[in-house]
């Protein structure tokens, strides 16, 4: 419908719903796992097991990232586009879990694309000026986690 640039969807319809599944995946699975470690209270062996679940979905999406960016800097392509984007927006949580939980999540060793990909993007000059800092993550997730006790 726009012809004006940026695109942040590809303009083939196949890669537009091969964006628009990644993007529904990570809402309906990273997020939801990411919830689960900051800010509901669960025993040691659940917190581990959903920690394991969060190393298996982002080893599907290093795969992803793999096939979806044909060797280019973003999901999409040269720039950033819609997967990056709804990605980019779990980064600070899954920082701020990594903090709160005294884990390695983006593990350069398991997920080397993914972390490459997270410093790119997080560099990136609109990304730098709209990105909150750690702590506040860290402080949003207590508050929550107090308040549903």
């Amino acid at each position: 419908m726009w012809t004006s640039e940026p695109h942040i969807l590809p303009s083939h319809p196949f890669d537009r719903a091969v964006a628009r599944f990644w993007a529904t995946y990570i809402d309906d699975k990273l997020l939801a796992l990411l919830k689960a470690l900051a800010v509901e209270a669960a025993e040691e062996s659940s917190k581990a097991e959903t920690v394991d679940q969060v190393t298996e979905v982002l080893q599907l999406l290093e795969d992803a990232f793999a096939e979806c960016s044909h060797g280019k800097d973003c999901f999409g392509g040269d720039t950033i586009g819609y997967v990056d984007i709804v990605l980019g927006s779990c980064l600070g949580w899954i920082k701020a879990v990594e903090e709160m939980e005294n884990v390695r999540l983006l593990d350069e060793k398991k997920v080397p694309l993914l972390v490459g990909w997270a410093e790119r993007f997080l560099q990136d000059k609109a990304v730098k000026e709209v990105t909150p800092e750690i702590d506040e993550y860290v402080q949003y997730a207590k508050m929550i986690s107090a308040s549903a006790r």
